[in-house]
């Protein structure tokens, strides 16, 4: 036998031995015994038989009851207290000990003494073992006793404790035509103006004579009411005012009585409390009740020159006239002599209906049947011998005192409402004009409309025609095929706005209202401007002015589309070697809310004075010529025309012929939590470092500057390359060097590149140079490199990304050089994907496509058909599904919907993206809610489509 075979029995029988004393020592302990983890909570650790007896669970049960969580089981009122201790106790390591309430598996709780310690748990977790103690019948038993000791005082120590718990004053005088006080309470004293009852009583003037607390005015009302009582079971109450001792004026309520005291003798007892403040709000009530009356008042008196109040049960009128020279003089003998007068003064032709509605009886009979309001508008000679047109308005109104019938008449002139009536029908008459002219309008829109989709159409008919005759010169077809490809994108993005400018006009657009993130929409526009501008040699240049937030909430989707079509149309237009620059600027910062202003300004080819009043109108370009050389059409302006005021901004544009033109968009956005967040720095790494910001653009300047700032940095900057080697040769040399360096790649004279060597001979490599640029970094980053550049940031700067890249550099313990990884198109491996398609030619596009990209391909007429396929197939047969969305027999929404609830391992997982013609924002939302994971419109972009299969699969 081997040693190791030797010392095995050994150990087997030390762990028992060990196991059996915890058990002994668990059952010796007078309590139970409980752990838990030390983390939020605390997870359960340790119960003990004896704990679980006490709480009448198994542990099974316990642990369920408690959802694993000691203080699960502690009453929900002692919680934060025991969590308190608990926490501090673990924090320094010490022992702890608290008391509190325990449940038990019949949902009742039982006091318990618990006293616990941290410890190092088997798991090396820190852990609290403690010993809780059942203390549930010492608590009754103290209780108990203090019941009993309680009982047994004299009931001068129970008054006592009354009187100084009382939240009102209380005052025992003698039965006295002066009362002296003989008992007062410490809230009483309070009241009067006294510390406590001690400083009362020393006051013997006010103690000899109580009448000396009360006001002088109100002294006979006190001496009448409060000390007027005579006889037992007698309360009388009044409120007055009180003089304190310092003086101030104060108003209570007192109650008195009187009693007999202990001796038998008769006694006043009274009972006051302070209401000054009570009396204050009152008569700020009434105050106000009065305006809003007196409002009330002002506005009907107003608009009504005359107002009767009737009781038609009475056959009585009283009559408020505010304009005795404008309207009828009235007879107000009677109701019904008030009615017979004014029916002499209306017009002949309106007699007979103002009879029906206002005479007395006829009103009552009205009102029997539920009639509450009579209306009407006649004419009615006024005295100054004028017909009018007058309106009378009866409403009848509660009685809250008996059942007669009252009403309010509100009389006015309305010859002013009439005459408006006039207006508006004439406005009526201009409006239906205006519906004619837009119908004529609509008539041009959809002859326009023809206009522009035919000649594409004719373009791609007739290059298809001519590809079809030169079949063996492969140069033509080509040729054929670009400009077919041409014709057809133009022939899309036309039917995109247009179906964009029907959704618009008919009020189905409807904007998102959501969280987004603004650094992804403004990288995402420059990502797409920048190459489009250095193609065509054109400096552009994205600026920020000031500090923005780095979320809003909004429609970031029609906000980007919007700034997009402004941008391409500044390129479009813009020349080579011109300029083009993107602005953005928040404006204002209010509550929930900002303002934000984005501009865009060119040195195009600009616009005539003319043409910019009708530039937001569709299909609207300043000449044929126009469309020829530079395409478009005419309906993207229109489109963010519409979306800005969808919005409730506003879109402006200013410009000059020849000289170029400048576009402006403000908008308004809402913020989101994250926008009052600021991520902090390390102020011990950052708050001593200097920066040195280098850019020919001065406000690109001035905000890197502002963003430093906030990062608590000291930033200086200045606008070339020779005057940023002056300002850190200057500050070497005053001992003051910087510590970090943002330079522009792209200068005049002197570049980044450039800066960057000068300033290395200077520096050496104790300074960080990071170069900021708008463009793609890889084609100059070895130069840079080799040049002494650190690291690049993309422009425009924002401070999130800055605080990465300086977090980055921190953190990192050696500062390498940043990788850059080119961007390559999606490349696949045989993945197998099933294509659910009806259309045949679709079907074959779509097919040949995948394959050429190493994709393998089976595909399925419609959704019925699919599902077949998926559920014979193996788990992970299939890496995506690609579903058409309008097939037959199954559609593809309810296929998607079927594969979700298939019993299969994949079913929730395998990838199902739409393919379909349905482009919309809600069939977007209706596939996503069917269970689909993107949605691809058609035409079906190639490079989007491989992109979305490469993030899934």
């Amino acid at each position: 036998m081997t040693l190791a075979e030797e010392a095995k029995p050994v150990v087997e029988v030390e762990a028992a031995v060990n196991e059996q004393s915890f058990e002994l020592l668990s059952r010796s302990i007078p309590g139970g015994i409980l752990g838990g983890y030390v983390e939020p909570g605390f997870p359960l650790y340790y119960v003990n038989d004896r704990m679980l007896a006490y709480l009448g669970y198994t542990y099974e049960e316990f642990v369920a009851d408690i959802d694993g969580l000691v203080m699960n089981g502690i009453h929900p009122d002692d919680v934060e207290m025991v969590s308190h201790i608990a926490g501090q106790a673990m924090e320094q390591d010490s022992e702890y000990e608290v008391k509190y309430r325990m449940k038990k598996k019949d949902g009742s709780y039982i006091w318990v003494n618990d006293v616990g310690k941290k410890i190092m748990a088997v798991d090396g977790r820190a852990a609290c073992i403690s010993v809780v103690r059942d203390i549930s019948g010492e608590i009754e038993a103290k209780e108990k006793l203090y019941q009993e000791i309680v009982d047994s005082r004299q009931q001068k120590d129970v008054l006592q404790n009354i009187l100084d718990t009382m939240p009102s004053g209380l005052l025992q005088c003698t039965f006295e035509r002066i009362p002296k006080v003989t008992l007062i309470n410490k809230t009483g004293a309070n009241i009067l103006g006294f510390a406590d009852e001690n400083a009362f009583f020393a006051q013997k003037e006010i103690r000899d004579n109580v009448l000396r607390c009360i006001h002088p005015a109100d002294r006979e009302l006190v001496m009448d009411e409060i000390f007027g009582v005579t006889e037992e079971g007698i309360v009388k109450s009044v409120s007055h005012r009180i003089v304190t001792g310092d003086g101030q004026e104060k108003w209570v309520r007192a109650a008195s009585c009187v009693i007999q005291n202990m001796q038998g003798k008769k006694i006043y007892q009274v009972i006051f409390y302070d209401v000054t403040e009570i009396k204050t709000l009152r008569r700020k009530n009434d105050q106000w009740d009065m305006m809003e009356r007196s409002a009330l008042y002002t506005a009907i008196t107003s608009a009504y020159p005359i107002i009767i109040f009737g009781n038609l049960t009475q056959n009585t009128c009283s009559v408020l006239d505010q304009d005795r020279d404008s309207l009828h003089t009235l007879d107000c003998s009677s109701y019904d002599a008030m009615v017979t007068g004014v029916l002499g003064t209306v017009d002949p032709a309106y007699r007979e209906e103002f009879v029906k509605k206002f005479e007395r009886q006829n009103q009552l009979e009205e009102y029997r049947s539920g009639c509450r309001e009579t209306y009407m508008e006649h004419r009615q000679k006024l005295d100054d011998g004028q017909y009018h047109w007058v309106s009378a308005h009866k409403i009848k109104v509660e009685n809250p005192v008996n059942d007669d019938v009252l009403t309010v008449s509100l009389i006015r002139c309305i010859d002013e409402q009439k005459n408006s009536e006039a207006e508006q029908n004439q406005i009526l008459r201009t409006a239906l004009g205006s519906a004619e002219a837009a119908n004529n309008a609509k008539t041009e829109f959809l002859s326009r409309m023809s206009h522009e989709i035919r000649t594409p159409m004719n373009a791609i008919i007739g290059m298809t025609a001519i590809a079809l005759t030169a079949i063996d010169n492969k140069e033509r077809i080509s040729d054929c095929l670009a400009k077919i490809g041409i014709s057809a994108r133009f022939l899309l993005s036309l039917i995109n706005d247009i179906l964009d400018m029907s959704r618009i006009e008919s009020g189905r657009m409807i904007l998102a209202h959501e969280e987004f993130d603004f650094i992804e929409m403004i990288n995402g526009l420059n990502s797409l401007v920048y190459p489009q501008a250095e193609a065509k040699r054109i400096d552009f240049n994205s600026v920020i002015e000031g500090l923005t937030e780095e979320t809003y909430i909004g429609d970031s989707l029609r906000l980007r589309q919007i700034l997009l079509n402004i941008l391409s149309n500044a390129l479009k237009f813009t020349p080579a070697g011109g300029r083009v620059q993107f602005s953005i600027k928040q404006l204002s910062r209010v509550d929930q809310e900002t303002w934000l202003k984005f501009t865009v300004s060119d040195t195009g080819i600009g616009m005539s004075k003319n043409f910019q009043n009708r530039l937001f109108d569709a299909f609207e370009q300043e000449n044929p010529n126009i469309s020829l050389k530079y395409g478009g059409t005419g309906l993207g302006l229109a489109i963010c025309k519409n979306l800005v005021n969808l919005m409730g901004g506003i879109i402006n544009v200013h410009s000059i012929e020849g000289v170029g033109s400048e576009f402006s968009v403000e908008v308004k956005l809402g913020l989101t939590e994250k926008s009052y967040q600021r991520k902090l720095l390390d102020q011990v790494k950052f708050q001593n470092l200097k920066t040195l910001i280098i850019d020919d653009d001065v406000v690109t300047c001035e905000h890197a500057s502002l963003i430093m700032q906030d990062l608590g940095m000291e930033a200086e900057y200045v606008t070339s390359g020779p005057l940023a080697v002056a300002e850190v040769r200057s500050g070497i040399e005053a001992g003051q060097p910087y510590d970090i360096v943002l330079v522009d790649l792209k200068m005049p004279d002197m570049d980044g590149i450039e800066t960057t060597r000068a300033l290395r001979r200077l520096v050496g490599a104790n300074t960080l140079i990071i170069v900021m640029t708008a463009y793609e970094w890889q084609s100059v980053e070895e130069e840079a490199r080799r040049a002494g550049v650190d690291f690049f940031i993309a422009k425009p700067l924002f401070r999130s990304e800055l605080v990465q890249l300086f977090e980055k550099i921190t953190n990192s313990a050696d500062i390498g050089r940043e990788q850059v990884i080119a961007k390559r198109d999606a490349q696949f491996t045989g993945e197998r994907i099933l294509l659910v398609e009806d259309n045949d030619l679709n079907l074959e596009v779509a097919t040949s496509l995948l394959e050429m990209r190493g994709l393998a391909v089976e595909s399925a007429v419609n959704g019925l058909q699919a599902l077949e396929k998926f559920g014979a197939a193996p788990i992970g047969y299939y890496d995506a599904i690609l579903m058409d969305i309008r097939m037959p027999v199954m559609d593809g929404l309810e296929a998607t919907r079927n594969i979700r609830l298939f019993d299969k391992a994949d079913a929730k997982t395998i990838p199902i993206i739409a393919m379909t013609a349905n482009a919309f924002d809600e069939d977007v939302e209706k596939s996503k809610s069917a269970g689909m994971n993107a949605h691809l419109a058609k035409p079906i972009d190639p490079q989007r489509l491989f992109a979305v299969l490469q993030e899934f699969i």
